[in-house]
């Protein structure tokens, strides 16, 4: 009985111990591209010398062949008094452990007055969890970026 009740509580151990593992992995995830997908909010550090700040919501889903992952995003660009809010189209690509959400501008909403253009908002991302993305913006400037995963489903 006392053999029984010592494997018993080595299984019992041996659980645990594979659940706190998953826990921990489910906290943070491999950087894959099913990782991205869902919902999204996104807020850039301030650059242009603290003058501009970009925010916006991304949703990715797989794509058509459900081979890749596309996305769609709306990033609002904060610059002193006036903004630009630009609609892009996205797609989601892995390699070297950075995932690279390379987009295109589909609509130009609305432009601030000094603006001579828009490039499209490119982000790489190094760090993924199953709530939080970070990584850099690239465009015409560079900026840090954090994802936060928004809460609820789409629809």
């Amino acid at each position: 009985m006392l053999r029984t009740l010592r494997r018993d509580s080595l299984i019992g151990c041996a659980a645990c111990s594979v659940l706190s593992l998953s826990a921990m992995a489910a906290e943070d995830t491999d950087l894959n591209m099913q990782s991205v997908l869902g919902g999204w909010q996104f807020q850039t550090e301030d650059y242009r010398d603290g003058y501009c700040t970009m925010h916006g919501t991304m949703f990715a889903y797989p794509n058509a062949d459900l081979s890749g992952v596309e996305c769609e995003f709306t990033a609002i660009e904060n610059c002193g008094g006036e903004q630009s809010i630009v609609e892009q189209s996205c797609q989601v690509d892995e390699s070297e452990g950075i995932l690279a959400i390379k987009s295109t501008v589909t609509n130009m909403l609305e432009e601030k007055s000094w603006s001579i253009g828009y490039s499209p908002d490119d982000f790489y991302i190094s760090s993924v969890k199953e709530t939080e993305m970070r990584g850099e913006l690239v465009s015409s400037v560079r900026a840090s970026v954090v994802f936060r995963r928004m809460k609820g489903g789409m629809s």
